[in-house]
């Protein structure tokens, strides 16, 4: 029997006479649409033991226990046991308990079936744990990292060194290169290296890389404007988006008049 069906669920508690409980909240879901959409959010496979706190009918229970490798059961109402062993009777992978969730040692039930209490988000309210086997857990968490990393576009990033005292010819060289960086998408790290005293020249170190910036507005915006560390002066730039290029509007663009036809002559009968 499905229960994600009302006219079902209807049946089932005038079936038991069943008198709904204010001090237990009791209020069952039958919206196939959440049920579904909670299945879902929860990203549970057939390798998982889904603790259920308060099954009611069994209305979601019938949707994990589709979903997950074993599911277990909590409900405090006596009275929904009788009901639960009527609507579950077909889900093998379920085990209902008749007891109060806040006086059961989950740690323990875990244990009991070979598998552990893993907190997974720890800062939500409640914290949110899965009983589940550890050692797959790790693998399983090392792999989705592994995945995404392999995801993620790598961004290198170019150095381009000057002297402070740099002459036009080193430098245009060097802006030439920084230009191709720029747009084989990378980033430019270009500094100054001052070496001994040439560091009492650092102002013209500054207005080189602010040159050097200024150069490159087609091409880079500025992360970082010149800071000194060290014997270095330092200014990091990152490629521009490319903006896409706009299609010609066709819209009140006129078409071509249509060829005038040529008036037919008249036919002549022959006499």
């Amino acid at each position: 029997m499905d229960l994600g069906n009302p006219k079902n669920t209807i049946e089932v508690i005038q079936k038991y006479n069943f008198a709904f409980q204010k001090k237990f909240g009791q209020n069952f879901l039958i919206d196939t649409h959440v049920l579904d959409k909670i299945i879902s959010a929860a990203g549970m496979t057939k390798e998982d033991t889904v603790l259920e706190v308060g099954p009611g009918i069994g209305t979601m229970t019938q949707r994990l226990s589709q979903a997950a490798g074993q599911v277990i059961a909590v409900e405090i109402d006596t009275n929904l046991i009788p009901i639960l062993k009527d609507t579950l009777q077909d889900c093998e992978n379920v085990t209902v308990i008749n007891e109060d969730i806040l006086k059961i040692d989950i740690k323990k039930m875990a244990e009991e079936k070979g598998l552990d209490l893993v907190e997974i988000s720890p800062n939500a309210q409640p914290p949110v744990c899965r009983i589940i086997d550890y050692s797959k857990f790790l693998y399983q968490l090392k792999k989705r990292q592994k995945e995404q990393k392999a995801k993620q576009v790598k961004v290198n990033v170019k150095e381009i060194r000057f002297g402070p005292q740099t002459d036009d010819h080193d430098y245009n060289f060097k802006l030439k290169h920084a230009k191709g960086f720029l747009e084989d998408g990378d980033k430019v790290k270009a500094y100054v290296f001052f070496k001994g005293r040439s560091i009492l020249f650092k102002e013209q170190g500054e207005v080189l890389l602010l040159r050097f910036a200024n150069d490159l507005e087609d091409y880079a915006k500025v992360d970082q404007m010149p800071i000194l560390e060290g014997k270095r002066m330092t200014i990091q730039l990152s490629p521009k988006k490319k903006e896409a290029s706009k299609k010609p509007a066709t819209a009140g663009t006129p078409k071509p008049a249509a060829p005038a036809q040529k008036a037919e002559k008249p036919e002549t009968g022959e006499e």
